[in-house]
């Protein structure tokens, strides 16, 4: 039995679906953590449940397509952060994106979670293609609804 299925790098990994695919492997640790609870993900902030949530698997998807197709764009410029040492034309930069909906459980959270893992499969697997450290933290997921709870109520 293979740990294709409990990591976020599979799509891209060509070990992935062999016996060489474990819990064990370094990249899997990096990513996850040797519990599968920690590493960049956890580092992030990525609430449990959301850890192993891509544009491809995501349950949003099916009823949020025509903001996948705009994720998926968007998303495809996340290599662009190798490319920006310098000085970055506006329109050349990452830009920052914002998920809004007037309704609850539309998929917002579900997709952010997505794009983060995006993100730090095309930072880790990028820094390690052009001889770079990736870093432990490249993103945060920040849930700000658990944020302005945790404010409003250290306020008294």
């Amino acid at each position: 039995m293979n740990n294709e299925n409990n990591c976020v790098l599979a799509d891209g990994c060509k070990a992935a679906g062999t016996d060489a695919c474990t819990r064990h492997c370094t990249h899997f640790i990096a990513i996850h953590g040797a519990s599968g609870e920690g590493g960049r993900s956890g580092a992030a902030g990525l609430p449990r449940e959301y850890r192993l949530v891509t544009l491809k698997n995501s349950p949003a998807r099916a009823d949020q397509s025509e903001a996948y197709k705009a994720a998926e764009a968007y998303a495809a410029s996340f290599a662009r952060q190798f490319e920006q040492g310098g000085p970055v034309a506006p329109a050349d930069r990452i830009k920052d994106l914002y998920l809004f909906s007037e309704s609850p459980g539309t998929g917002k959270t579900t997709t952010a979670a997505a794009l983060l893992n995006e993100w730090l499969r095309v930072h880790y697997s990028g820094s390690l293609r052009r001889g770079f450290e990736p870093l432990q933290r490249p993103a945060y997921f920040l849930d700000v609804n658990a944020w302005q709870n945790e404010r409003r109520w250290r306020s008294f």
